[in-house]
């Protein structure tokens, strides 16, 4: 079982370096990418990511593999803004409105309408957020 205080870690390999910034490129696999049966299944996910680093006085070089890590508790806060609040907002504009019109059209249309907003919020203050999820090297 994984502890909540233990970080969330991914090897990748430094795809890019500046003064401050290294860009490193990690393989996000889901669950069942490690299956052995991925073959013959169309869940498996694979999906090569980018992540932007704060270098922070460390010295890394192209193609140098290290560890990007993220506090685990960073992670839910992700999760929490990317998928679990949206569902609470969406499921509670769909009741509400299926209460208040009586259509169920317009409810989903409601449903699905008040995501623009949430999402486009997120995207303005996404600058704050990278702030906040830093990830961290270890090499």
């Amino acid at each position: 079982m994984v502890k909540l205080t233990q970080p969330i870690e991914h090897q990748g390999i430094v795809a890019k370096v500046n003064e401050k910034i290294a860009e490193v490129k990690i393989e996000a696999t889901s669950a069942c990418a490690q299956c052995h049966a991925k073959g013959a299944c169309v869940a498996s996910d694979m999906a090569e990511k980018i992540i932007e680093v704060k270098l922070d006085g460390s010295q890394v070089s192209l193609g140098q593999t290290v560890t990007v890590t993220l506090a685990r508790s960073l992670g839910i806060q992700a999760v929490l803004l990317g998928y679990i609040f949206p569902f609470v907002l969406a499921l509670g504009t769909l009741i509400i409105a299926l209460h208040l019109t009586k259509r169920e059209v317009t409810a989903g249309v409601s449903a699905l309408v008040i995501l623009f907003p949430y999402y486009f919020g997120l995207y303005l203050i996404r600058h704050r957020i990278k702030e906040i999820f830093q990830f961290k090297l270890k090499i």
